[in-house]
């Protein structure tokens, strides 16, 4: 039997495994047959893995089985190809040593590629990595595998690393599975509950090698929960990367229903990935939800290539999906999405941005933004009660932005600026807006700006806002039948304002009427409704 994992079949399926004695298809091994007590006082850590060293003996691959108990575990665990670690929802594994809790491979072993330990499950139980009296470890270390799967267990009490890294590894999946309390020493803010990493060197994945750069391919995180535990506090993020190589991508990452509540920075931290997905995920007091990054520039190390040449260049990334997350509150580290490429070739590019809701900031930081990147369809969004922009891109090309809404926003409601080439502004509605609805300045050009729909601008009477704002050596613009108002009881602002240095701009079937307007550039002015 097999099940699909992003495309691909199992060949060796432990799901199907039946209770010992009715159609059991695989030996299964008791830890207390092995000798351990789960009485919390004496490690159980040579016991368990005596288990599993008699698993890896058997060659169709057995089922390693942790009753309820509490087990303390001295040292790192070992877990081999076709194994299944199935631990009793009641059983707690709790670190009683400085290191890991367990790992798919041995420290003094090389594994190459995708060539290590493989087809291998971990489900139940709660593991504490033991913040209060051990410092900084990986939880759970995954490299150099394929077709893993980790589900319906617990990781808390994690200090200064990852519940989970995935390095190097293939085919894996983490499913209903609770993060629960990061503890940072100082200096690792930035951790993540899982991290998706590459084999570069030992400082970047001490466990075991070999350094090969191998990156993750067909990651799927699902159903998951990333929050605070009784005596933790929260993560840094929830799921992503921090190193790169230029060369390597991580690739086909999906990442739907999970709930990511209290993240200190950005919840999910794109890293020099590619072909992601980002879907139904509810985000809540996060710092940011989402950023999609490049190799930053600006961390040398990620900018050599596997021959360890440096490069002082960044990389593409491409196809990225955000759609139907809800985001609420938060945003005092970052934009809710943060679409952020690099010069030196680390455009983003094929990113559609939809059906997300962004609401109730409590910080500084904007709604979507968008910046070093092409061919970016950000639609259908709703973003209101921001503290910032709803919407900004600039540096690049053939961004659309349409069929928004966007309300009570404390900044500009759309600004395109700083030389983007290829802009439709497009179907949005925009209502209650403190600065401009919509700004288009600083070598813009080739813009559509149509059928946009707002309603009272300029609310905080800053100086040169306007509902419709366009100036500053923007070039080839169409703005048409857009509508704009003013509400009785809101003070009057304008409703257009276009500077002398906007060129080659067409306007007609606008509604501005009741609103005073100032255009100064050679505009073609067909019919519009003023005054």
């Amino acid at each position: 039997m097999g099940f699909e994992v992003i495309g691909e079949k199992v060949d060796f399926n432990f799901m199907c495994c039946k209770d010992k004695g009715e159609g059991a298809e695989y030996p299964y091994h008791n830890v207390k047959d092995f000798g351990a007590v789960g009485d919390g006082e004496s490690s159980d850590a040579e016991a368990i893995q005596a288990a599993l060293d008699q698993a890896k003996l058997s060659a169709n691959g057995a089922v390693v089985i942790i009753p309820d108990g509490t087990y303390l575990i001295s040292e790192h665990l070992s877990i081999y190809s076709n194994t299944a670690l199935r631990v009793n929802p009641n059983a707690r594994i709790i670190r009683d040593h400085e290191g890991y809790l367990i790992m798919n491979g041995d420290r003094d072993k090389n594994y190459y590629g995708y060539e290590g330990e493989e087809n291998i499950e971990i489900s139940g139980g709660v593991w504490d990595q033991n913040a209060a009296e051990y410092g900084q470890a990986i939880a759970f270390s995954i490299g150099h595998g394929k077709y893993i799967s980790i589900r319906d267990l617990t990781i808390k009490n994690v200090p200064g690393s990852h519940a989970i890294e995935i390095n190097s590894s293939r085919n894996v999946t983490v499913s209903n599975c609770k993060f629960l309390g990061f503890k940072d020493p100082g200096g690792r803010e930035f951790s993540e509950a899982i991290q998706i990493d590459l084999a570069r060197e030992e400082g970047v994945f001490p466990p075991f090698g070999a350094y090969d750069y191998t990156p993750c391919k067909k990651i799927t995180i699902t159903k998951c929960y990333f929050g605070k535990s009784a005596t933790e506090g929260p993560w840094g993020r929830a799921i992503g990367s921090h190193s790169a190589t230029i060369g390597r991508w991580h690739e086909d990452i999906i990442i739907t229903d999970n709930m990511m509540e209290d993240i200190s920075l950005q919840a999910i931290r794109s890293y020099s990935w590619k072909r992601v997905v980002v879907a139904n995920n509810s985000f809540i007091n996060c710092g940011g939800a989402v950023g999609i990054y490049p190799p930053l520039l600006s961390k040398p190390q990620d900018t050599k290539d596997d021959q360890g040449n440096q490069t002082n260049q960044s990389q593409p990334c491409e196809q990225y999906v955000i759609s139907n997350n809800s985001i609420w509150g938060g945003l005092s580290y970052s934009p809710g999405i943060s679409i952020s490429g690099q010069d030196a070739n680390g455009t983003i590019m094929d990113v559609t941005v939809t059906g997300n809701i962004i609401s109730h900031a409590a910080g500084n930081s904007g709604g979507i933004y968008m910046n070093n990147a092409e061919k970016v369809n950000v639609t259908g969004n709703n973003i209101s009660a921001i503290n910032s922009y709803g919407i900004s891109g600039s540096n690049g090309q053939l961004f659309t932005v349409e069929s928004n809404i966007l309300r009570d926003i404390k900044s500009e409601g759309i600004v395109m600026k700083d030389a983007v080439e290829q802009v439709t502004i497009a179907g949005n509605q925009l209502k209650n807006i403190d600065h401009s609805g919509i700004n288009v300045t600083d070598k813009v050009s080739m813009v559509v700006v149509s059928n946009n729909n707002i309603l009272n601008a300029n609310r905080k009477h800053v100086l040169d806002a306007q509902h419709i704002r366009i100036t500053n050596n923007v070039a080839r613009v169409s703005l048409t039948n857009n509508v704009c108002y003013q509400d009785p009881d809101e003070e009057a602002t304008e409703g257009l304002r276009i500077t002398r240095t906007v060129t080659k701009l067409v306007r007609t079937g606008n509604n501005f009427a009741d609103l005073p307007l100032l255009d100064t550039s050679n505009s073609l002015v067909g019919v519009d409704l003023e005054g």
